[in-house]
C-alpha cells in the first residue's frame, strides 16, 4: 500500500511517498500506526504521542483521494493498490 505525506510531515518522515506493508483486511488506523511507529522519533519530537492517540486530530487522510473524517474513518479497510494520504492542516493567508 502506497503512503504519500504532504507538507511538514515530509520532514517528519524524511521522503513525500513510501510503501507500508500490512496484513490483508487492515484498517486505516492500522496504516497510519506502522507509519507512525516507523517514523516514531520524528513524531514524537514534532507531536505530543501522549495518552490517547487520536490522528485525525492532528492530521487530514485520505484513502484513494476520499477525505476521512472522525474517528469512523480509521476503521476503512485497505486493500492492496490503495493509497493513504497524510496532510498536516494549514492556515495562511
Amino acid at each position: 500500500m502506497t503512503v504519500k505525506v504532504h507538507s511538514l510531515l515530509r520532514e517528519v518522515a524524511g521522503k513525500a511517498t513510501f510503501v507500508v506493508k500490512v496484513p490483508d483486511d487492515s484498517l486505516v488506523g492500522d496504516v497510519l500506526d506502522k507509519v507512525i511507529d516507523q517514523f516514531k522519533d520524528g513524531f514524537k519530537r514534532k507531536y505530543s504521542l501522549e495518552g490517547e492517540w487520536d490522528p485525525l486530530k492532528y492530521f487530514i487522510v485520505s484513502l484513494n483521494g476520499v477525505l476521512l473524517h472522525g474517528s469512523g474513518g480509521l476503521g476503512e479497510r485497505v486493500k492492496e493498490g490503495d493509497t493513504v494520504d497524510i496532510l498536516e492542516p494549514v492556515t495562511g493567508g
